[in-house]
C-alpha cells in the first residue's frame, strides 16, 4: 500500500476521486504520480454518465486544476493561485465568482474549495483568534452561496444537496502531514436544502464518501468497475 502524507494533495485528491492514495497515486502536494484517468473526480465521472449534466468548479488553489485532480471535462472553471494574490483576496473572489454562477447559470453539480483557514492554521495554529475570524469568512461565503441558491427563480423545482468537508487537521502548533489523531481527523457535513434529515451523525463518514455521494445526489449509480473505496452516504 502506498504510504501518504495527510498533505491536501492526497485529501482533496481522495475527496474528488472516491478513492484512497494507494488507487488515485497522490502522496503528497507534488502530485508525482497521479492516476486521475483511471480515477478521475466525481464531476467528470457524472459527465461521462450524463453528458447533459452542466459541471462546475472553483478553485484558490491552482494546483487542484493544474494537476488533473479536477479534470478538462467539467464545464466551468475558475481558478486563482492563492499564493500569488493571497488566499484571503483568492477565496474572497472564489465566493463571489461561485455566487455570480449560481444565480446567473444552471450548473447541476458545483465544487468551491476556499483556503484560506489552511494557511491561517499552518502559520499560528487552529487554536487563535486569527484562525476563528477566517472561519467564520469562510462560513459567510458558504451562507452567502446558500441564500443565492434559495434565491434562484427556479429553486422551488430544484433538489439542492449541500456537502460541506475538509482535507486534513493541524497539529496544535499549526502544520501537518503525519499520521496524528489532529491531522488525520476532518469532518463531513451533509444537507438537502427545504428538507429535515433529522439533525443526525452521519454514520462513519470519510473523505472518500463524499465524490459517490454527490454522484447518487446526481441519478449516477456507482458501478463496481470503478473499483472506488468511497460509498454514498445514507441522507
Amino acid at each position: 500500500m502506498i504510504r501518504s502524507r495527510t498533505d491536501s494533495g492526497p485529501g482533496w485528491s481522495s475527496i474528488a476521486t472516491g478513492a484512497w492514495p494507494d488507487k488515485h497515486g497522490v502522496v503528497d502536494n507534488g502530485f508525482g504520480s497521479p492516476q486521475f484517468q483511471k480515477f478521475p473526480d466525481f464531476l467528470t465521472r457524472a459527465k461521462r454518465a450524463r453528458p447533459g449534466l452542466t459541471t462546475s468548479a472553483f478553485f484558490s488553489w491552482a494546483a487542484l486544476a493544474e494537476h488533473g485532480a479536477f479534470g478538462p471535462a467539467i464545464d466551468h472553471r475558475f481558478v486563482l493561485d492563492g499564493y500569488a494574490v493571497g488566499w484571503a483576496t483568492a477565496d474572497k473572489q472564489v465566493a463571489e465568482a461561485a455566487e455570480r454562477h449560481l444565480a446567473e447559470d444552471d450548473s447541476d453539480a458545483i465544487f468551491v474549495y476556499l483556503g484560506d483557514t489552511d494557511e491561517v492554521a499552518h502559520d499560528l495554529g487552529p487554536h487563535c483568534p486569527e484562525y476563528a475570524a477566517a472561519l467564520q469568512t469562510q462560513d459567510a461565503y458558504l451562507g452567502r452561496l446558500l441564500d443565492t441558491i434559495r434565491a434562484r427563480p427556479s429553486y422551488r423545482d430544484e433538489r439542492w444537496t449541500v456537502l460541506v468537508t475538509t482535507d486534513h487537521g493541524h497539529v496544535d502548533e499549526g502544520g501537518h502531514g503525519g499520521t496524528s489523531d489532529e491531522e488525520r481527523t476532518v469532518f463531513v457535513i451533509a444537507a438537502r436544502l427545504g428538507a429535515d434529515l433529522g439533525g443526525r451523525p452521519l454514520d462513519g463518514p470519510r473523505l472518500v464518501d463524499v465524490g459517490p455521494t454527490a454522484l447518487a445526489a446526481l441519478g449516477v449509480p456507482i458501478d463496481p468497475d470503478w473499483d472506488l473505496d468511497g460509498a454514498p452516504l445514507d441522507l
